[in-house]
C-alpha cells in the first residue's frame, strides 16, 4: 500500500514492477484497478528496459522514513513523467501503454494490434494522487493480457493539444500553453495536429481536469468533410470513458486532428477549486488544467505514425 496523507500538493509517485519476461510480448489488452479512487487522480503506464526507473526507486526506498512524513510507501516520487528521458537511438528503451482516470472500464485491442512490451522490461505506473483533507492508503493493480497470435500494426495514443514545450512551463516558470483567466465563465481553447502518413483512427479519449465544460474532438481528412470524433457538452471530471468507433476510420496523410474546449473559470462554477476565481494555467496538479483528446491509431503500413504540430503544406 501507498499513504497519502491529509494536506499537501499532489504526489506523482511511480510504481516499479519487474516484469521477469525472457521474451518480447504484445499487449492486446489491460485493466488498471485502484484500491482507492477516491484519491487517484490517474495512471500512466510505461515500460523501461534501461534500469533507470529501479535504480531511482531504490534510492527511495534507501530513504530513512522521518516521523513527519505522512506520504510513504513504496515507488518513488516525481516532478513529472517518470524522472528519467528516454535513451536516443540504437532499440527502444522506453516506451508507454494508456492509463488510468476516473470511468475508465479494462481495455482490449482490436484484432491484429497490440503494445509492444521488450524482454527483461519493468513496468512503471505513474500514479496520479490528491488528497482528500484526510489520511488515505491505495494498492494499484494491473493486469495484462499478452497477444496469443502474431500482431501486425503497433498500437499508439497520439495527445493533441497545448502542450508545453519544456518542463519550465509545466513548473510556471515560462508561460503556460494552456491560460484560462480568472472570472471568465466561457473561456474557449483550440489545439491541432496533422498527420503525416495514412493511418487508421479506432477510438478517442477526451481530458480535462475540473473547470472543463465542453470539449470535442474532429478530424478533416484533406479536401474532405469535417468528422466529429466525439462531442462532450457537458464534462464530468469524474466520468472519462474512451470512446470506441464501430467501424474504424481511415485517415489519410495531412488529415488535420482538432481539439476544442470551453472552460469556466467563474465563481459560479460549482467545481471551481478557488474562490475566489484565479487564472489557472496548464499543470498536472489537479486544480491546473489540461486540455488532451487521445487519439488512438495503427498505421497504415509498417512503422509509427507520425504527426505535426504545425501545418505541413504551410511550411513548404
Amino acid at each position: 500500500e501507498y499513504h497519502v496523507g491529509a494536506a499537501g500538493k499532489d504526489i506523482f509517485r511511480c510504481f516499479v514492477l519487474p516484469t521477469g519476461l525472457t521474451e518480447d510480448k504484445y499487449i492486446v489488452g489491460f485493466e488498471v484497478k485502484p484500491g482507492n479512487p477516491r484519491v487517484v487522480h490517474h495512471t500512466l503506464n510505461f515500460w523501461d528496459r534501461s534500469g533507470q526507473g529501479r535504480k531511482l526507486q531504490a534510492q527511495e526506498q534507501a530513504r530513512k522514513v522521518r516521523p513527519t512524513d505522512e506520504d510513504h510507501g513504496p515507488g518513488y516520487s516525481v516532478a513529472m513523467g517518470v524522472g528519467f528521458f528516454p535513451e536516443r537511438g540504437g532499440a527502444p528503451s522506453f516506451g508507454g501503454f494508456g492509463g488510468w482516470a476516473p470511468g475508465q472500464m479494462a481495455t482490449r485491442l482490436p484484432k491484429g494490434t497490440g503494445y509492444y512490451l521488450p524482454k527483461g522490461s519493468d513496468v512503471i505506473i505513474q500514479t496520479h494522487y490528491h488528497r482528500t483533507g484526510k489520511p488515505e492508503s491505495d494498492r494499484l493493480k494491473i493486469g495484462l493480457y499478452f497477444a496469443k497470435k502474431p500482431v501486425e500494426k503497433v498500437w499508439q495514443s497520439l495527445a493533441i493539444g497545448p502542450r508545453p514545450e519544456n518542463i519550465r512551463q509545466v513548473l510556471g516558470l515560462e508561460r503556460s500553453p494552456l491560460q484560462i483567466p480568472a472570472g471568465e465563465s466561457a473561456h474557449k481553447v483550440k489545439a491541432s495536429a496533422w498527420l503525416l502518413n495514412d493511418a487508421t483512427v479506432h477510438a478517442v479519449m477526451p481530458h480535462m481536469h475540473l473547470i472543463g465544460r465542453q470539449i470535442k474532438v474532429s478530424m478533416t481528412p484533406p479536401g474532405g468533410e469535417t468528422i466529429t470524433l466525439v462531442n462532450v457538452p457537458d464534462w464530468d471530471y469524474n466520468w472519462q470513458e474512451t470512446y470506441w468507433f464501430k467501424t474504424p476510420i481511415q485517415a489519410p496523410e495531412g488529415t488535420r486532428i482538432d481539439v476544442e474546449a470551453v472552460y469556466d473559470n467563474s465563481l459560479s462554477n460549482p467545481n471551481n477549486p478557488f474562490n475566489p476565481p484565479r487564472t489557472i494555467t496548464f499543470g498536472e496538479q489537479t486544480t491546473n488544467e489540461m486540455m488532451f483528446g487521445f487519439v488512438s491509431v495503427t498505421p497504415a503500413s509498417d512503422g509509427r505514425v507520425r504527426v505535426s504540430r504545425t501545418d505541413p503544406k504551410a511550411s513548404k
